[in-house]
């Protein structure tokens, strides 16, 4: 299995993009900047998500092979609303409409009426629009987890 993810670099991302490795996957690690995730041998995928051109499906069909998978696991917790709906959703839908299975990790608590909630609820639209499947992590408990 081909499997994108998508915030690869971040705490939680990176140890999903270890797991999927580790039973097989081939798995296209992004980031904005993926030159740890390249020293860590994985093949990787730099784009950054509030760039308009990575809110084309042309921009993820041009660089994802066929068949491949999405788990999103990039998010903001402070931004502008541009930075918000770009990396939430824009992004994330286009590359969810080029790719095949989408799993997405929202959180809890995205009733909120907070930025990251109303951005959070628009990007589990967007993802299950699609038909994807969405997770939401409780809490996440380690060193290096921000906002954990």
């Amino acid at each position: 299995m081909k499997v994108l993810v998508l915030g690869a670099n971040g705490f939680i991302g990176r140890h999903i993009a270890f797991h999927l490795r580790a039973k097989g996957c081939e798995v296209i690690a992004h980031a904005r900047n993926p030159s740890r995730l390249a020293a860590m041998g994985f093949a990787t995928l730099a784009a950054d998500l509030t760039d308009p051109a990575c809110h084309e499906v042309a921009f993820w069909r041009d660089r994802l092979p066929p068949d491949c998978a999405v788990v999103n696991a990039a998010g903001l917790l402070t931004g502008s609303s541009v930075e918000f709906k770009a990396v939430h959703v824009l992004a994330p839908a286009a590359a969810y409409a080029a790719a095949g299975r989408v799993v997405l990790l929202s959180a809890v608590g995205i009733a909120a009426d907070t930025p990251f909630a109303a951005w959070r609820r628009e990007g589990e639209a967007a993802a299950l629009a699609v038909g994807a499947t969405v997770l939401r992590a409780g809490i996440v408990l380690a060193g290096g987890a921000y906002g954990g």
